[in-house]
């Protein structure tokens, strides 16, 4: 299907927009993460603008403005640029970026290599911190389900105690012998649940 020539010059007003848009945020910095790595949607994307009618309902007439959307590479970070506004007075045909030349800009780090080096530093430095900070938060939850665990083990070896001391069908020595074992094995979970807890 072949565009019309109100499409086309749309389009062509929108690659301007684009590359108006791409030099305005070279070297700018993200507001939420301080990145300098832009990158923009090729498609044309619309903002679309509705009334109500006096029932208070969508009316089926909409107009719609095309804009420029620009996000961080990093973060995400997105804004929105009217694409009207952002291409400002016409151009020649000659002028307007293709395809390709977008794509390239598009993606090109709007940052000096110097630059670029010390960004890379720094985002590998938060990785490693990340990934730290993980390590330990999986070492701590371990320890805290161990301690869960040696807590129960506690309760059912007091029960046992209890019921032991309790019994009159067990020989004397061999109660006492039970009973000395059990409470061997409440020493022992509480002295392990005591290096666990002053490890935090």
């Amino acid at each position: 299907m072949k565009r019309s020539e109100e499409t086309k010059k749309e389009l062509a007003q929108f690659n301007v927009a684009i590359h108006n848009v791409l030099q305005r945020m070279s070297g700018k910095a993200c507001p939420i993460c301080g990145a300098k790595l832009w990158v923009t949607e090729t498609q044309m994307m619309y903002v679309m603008h509705y009334t109500l009618d006096e029932n208070g309902k969508l009316n089926q007439k909409y107009s719609g403005e095309p804009h420029v959307r620009v996000g961080c590479n990093i973060c995400g970070y997105t804004m929105l640029f009217n694409a009207q506004q952002a291409a400002g007075n016409p151009m020649e045909e000659g002028d307007v970026l293709t395809e390709a030349e977008i794509a390239q800009q598009n993606y090109a780090p709007s940052m000096t290599p110097a630059e670029e080096r010390v960004y890379k530093k720094e985002l590998q430095s938060l990785q490693e911190e990340k990934d730290k900070t993980q390590k330990e938060l999986a070492e701590t939850q371990k320890k805290h389900k161990r301690v869960a665990y040696l807590q129960g083990r506690f309760e059912a070896a007091r029960e046992d105690y209890k019921e032991i001391e309790a019994s009159t069908s067990i020989p004397k020595e061999k109660k006492e012998a039970m009973l000395d074992e059990l409470g061997k094995e409440q020493d022992r979970i509480l002295d392990e649940e005591e290096k666990l807890t002053e490890s935090d």
